[in-house]
């Protein structure tokens, strides 16, 4: 699955609110980030399908973003990550670059 290849990847729909400001935050800190848009992606539902199975996600997902292989959670758990600056250590621990300031 494209959550081991890719050291940040973010999953969602083209038309969920959230995903903007995801793609916006990380745009924000200079981090290079990979999509997946389910309703965009050829075989998108199996690929949710697979990704909730693997990874025991909520049903609804909204965006979900992986960094080096874990999980970061939804949305509310990204923005408390970087505030905590758990979220530059993780990315600092696999090697992508980024803008963001430890706390």
């Amino acid at each position: 699955m494209r959550v081991r290849t890719n050291k940040v990847i973010v999953f969602t729909r083209s038309y969920e609110d959230l995903s903007h400001n995801v793609k916006a935050m990380l745009k924000d800190a200079d981090i290079t980030f990979k999509l997946v848009e389910f309703d965009k992606e050829n075989n998108g539902e199996k690929l949710l399908d697979a990704l909730q199975d693997e990874y025991r996600l909520d049903n609804v997902i909204k965006v979900v973003t992986f960094i080096g292989g874990r999980s970061m959670g939804d949305y509310d758990a990204l923005i408390k990550s970087k505030k905590t600056g758990w979220l530059k250590e993780v990315l600092d621990q696999v090697g992508v670059s980024n803008s963001l300031s430890a706390v």
